[in-house]
């Protein structure tokens, strides 16, 4: 005679505690897919935070460098106009000798 069953004769009470058991496993799996789910909020927020912070420090090392490249293309505006006049001296005074050299040829 076949064995309908497979060779698996289970009793009502072997089946319910079968069930208890697969119960209990699924609990513990449960239990576990959360704590994971809660270690990898906390990894989330780490990163979040470490994330934010080298970003700030990022935005205040451009913002520290802007205000150093306002100051510094201020300081070359503020000194153009001195250059400026310094050159326009030199020239004048350039121009002014090779006149009185030339003045000075001419009358020899």
């Amino acid at each position: 005679m076949t064995d309908t069953n497979n060779g698996l004769d289970v009793s009502p009470e072997g089946r319910h505690d079968l069930a208890e058991s697969l119960q209990g496993n699924l609990n513990e799996w449960r239990a576990r897919i959360d704590e994971l789910i809660v270690q990898i909020d906390l990894a989330n927020m780490e990163l979040r935070d470490e994330l934010s912070k080298q970003l700030n420090g990022a935005e205040n090392a451009g913002l520290a460098a802007r205000a150093g490249l306002a100051s510094a293309v201020h300081d070359l505006a503020s000194g153009v106009p001195a250059q400026r006049d310094t050159v326009t001296a030199v020239l004048q005074d350039l121009r002014r000798a090779v006149i009185g050299a030339r003045q000075a040829f001419e009358r020899r």
